[in-house]
């Protein structure tokens, strides 16, 4: 059972105004709001070429399940595929060995889709099959040797081990279907309305005269099934891949992967009748898609003691590529979703949230550097991280002297020390009360980011870059970069320095460049704050020094500023001459347009 914190406080717009002053603008640190990562599936690792189709779940005596399928000799859809499991009973910071859950011979099991059952504690898992050499053109063309098959499995042991999976074809197809496919994702079981208890599992199928999503679902903890009528094709929708949610008010809500026309948003489908059909179609402005699976889950109910709804939803958002895996929330039951945040840049297809204690909530995601099945990940958060914009805070606390210094909020990242720089106490106000001296040629601090990307704005990315710090009196005419992503000379790039004495904000596309000065002069031996932000909400560009507004411009520049550079805090990547002399106390980066007024 998910322990939820049942009267998490939900602010309201005045107080998050308020806070974000309180921990944006008087640089307070907040520690333990770090997103935590781990790799569960690596490529080419116990025996199997590429994972693939991840799903997860929360057994009843707490263990993480995260399952996928392992596909035995290529990353092809067809093969020698099984469906996997490892278990993690850490809330996901390590996982246990790899456990077979489905092993159809030299051919596919696939589509993993579980679902924990709360009366009992079983772990139902469906599945799909399908011959080795018959894949799903074939299978839709007819041609295939045999066709596309529907399994159930089961764990008692909570997903330690499992039965062997039993046919259901005949129950949840129709026979002049072709192709089905489970989720792929977990399943949910229904909490409310005529049918509590029901468990319940998107799907989808293809036929000569039939293609749509519908829903399966049990009444007797799995031992048998029932398919709804579902969801057709249109001129506009062609639904696939599909998860659901259980609103408050009853109705089951179909999310499903759209393959339609040139449509790049979600369809969703409502059922009112605890799945059996879903009359009310449409598609999801917001919820813009590439073309991928994708996955939804609640996170808290008002009619379950929560202050609040609030639904959950992860895809690579993005209209054509699969990349830019983003998880966003909706707090009035879909009927509007946040922009969301940003969990990885780069290439990422499939994914499955999973709900943890006091408000936590995790994602099981496909990831890559280079290519989108590299790998299966496993991000999680605390409460409040999503709704936070910050990517990355350093406050400056650490002795220089390891070598390096980590975020204390938003992502887990070290940058390291150049130079020799020391730690000194500072008098900056609202800090705690250390700060790091920039003295000499070379010192300065590097920020890497292969991993997240994050640093890697494209066009549409509003951002804030802050920082806390004073100059030198000693070399107070050769003050320089204060935070820098720069590529040189007609290049994508941004940065914030000091100009003869005056912050100064630059963005660049490699076209069209945009700059502005903040006007006051800062090389004063003082503490100042500096926020420079990127609004493309408004296509503007803004200066805050000391927390009041500095200058502001018209943003022109119509392309990406991501460059292979690496963030620097206190010099330029090209132009080390025109580096920091001083002390730095607080510096922290938003993907937000975060404003201190």
């Amino acid at each position: 059972m998910i322990l939820r914190n049942r009267k998490r406080f939900r602010p309201s717009p005045f107080l998050v105004c308020f806070a974000l002053l309180a921990t944006c603008f008087l640089a307070r640190p907040v520690y333990g709001q770090l997103l935590r990562e781990v790799t569960v599936f690596e490529s080419g690792e116990d025996g199997y070429h590429t994972y693939r189709v991840p799903a997860i779940l929360r057994a009843a005596d707490g263990a993480l399940l995260a399952f996928c399928e392992g596909r035995k000799n290529s990353a092809a859809d067809t093969g020698n595929i099984d469906v996997v499991l490892k278990r993690s009973t850490d809330g996901g910071q390590t996982w246990g060995p790899l456990i077979i859950a489905t092993d159809f011979g030299p051919h596919t099991s696939g589509n993993p889709s579980p679902i924990v059952d709360r009366s009992t504690g079983r772990v139902v898992m469906l599945t799909n099959q399908n011959l080795a050499e018959d894949g799903q053109g074939k299978i839709q063309a007819g041609l295939a040797e045999s066709t596309r098959t529907a399994w159930v499995n089961y764990s008692d042991d909570h997903g330690k081990s499992w039965t062997n999976p039993v046919e259901i074809t005949a129950q949840v197809k129709r026979p002049d279907w072709r192709w089905l496919a489970f989720g792929p994702a977990h399943g949910i079981q229904l909490t409310r309305g005529e049918h509590r208890g029901r468990l319940l599992v998107g799907a989808v199928q293809n036929g000569p005269s039939s293609n749509g999503a519908f829903a399966v679902f049990s009444d007797d903890g799995g031992e048998s099934w029932q398919r709804g009528d579902g969801v057709e094709s249109a001129k506009n929708m062609r639904p696939s891949e599909s998860v659901a949610v259980e609103l408050v008010d009853g109705s089951i809500q179909l999310n499903s992967r759209n393959r339609g026309g040139h449509e790049r948003q979600r369809v969703i489908a409502y059922s009112r009748d605890d799945g059996a059909t879903f009359p009310d179609t449409g598609l999801a402005a917001e919820l813009i898609d590439p073309r991928v699976q994708g996955s939804v889950l609640r996170v808290a109910a008002v009619d379950e003691g929560d202050d609040h709804n609030e639904i959950l939803f992860s895809n690579p958002a993005h209209t054509n590529a699969r990349r830019k895996l983003t998880v966003r929330s909706s707090f009035d039951e879909t009927k509007t979703w946040n922009k969301g945040k940003l969990i990885h840049r780069g290439p990422s297809a499939y994914s499955d949230l999973v709900e943890l204690n006091d408000g936590a909530a995790g994602l099981l995601y496909e990831h890559g550097c280079q290519n989108r099945y590299e790998r299966i990940r496993f991000a999680s958060w605390p409460a409040g991280w999503l709704d936070d914009p910050t990517q990355v805070q350093f406050d400056f606390a650490q002795p220089p002297e390891q070598g390096a210094i980590q975020s204390t909020r938003g992502r887990p990242l070290s940058a390291k020390v150049e130079g020799y720089l020391k730690r000194t106490t500072s008098d900056a106000v609202g800090t705690d009360g250390m700060a790091w001296q920039f003295n000499a040629p070379g010192e300065f601090v590097r920020l890497c980011d292969e991993e997240y990307q994050i640093f890697d704005f494209e066009n549409e990315d509003s951002f804030t870059l802050e920082i806390t710090f004073r100059t030198s009196k000693k070399r107070s005419k050769k003050q320089g970069a204060l935070i820098s992503k720069d590529k040189g000379p007609n290049s994508p790039s941004y940065w914030l320095r000091l100009e003869g004495g005056q912050a100064k904000f630059l963005v660049s596309d490699g076209e069209s460049v945009v700059s502005i000065l903040g006007g006051k002069q800062l090389n004063d031996g003082k503490w100042h704050h500096v926020a420079a932000v990127r609004d493309t909400a408004n296509w503007q560009l803004r200066l805050y020094v000391d927390d009041r507004l500095a200058a502001r411009q018209d943003d022109v520049t119509h392309d990406d500023l991501s460059n292979d550079s690496d963030l620097l805090i206190g010099a330029f990547n090209h132009g080390r001459d025109k580096q920091f002399y001083g002390e730095i106390d607080f510096v922290r980066i938003c993907s937000a347009a975060v404003n201190p007024e």
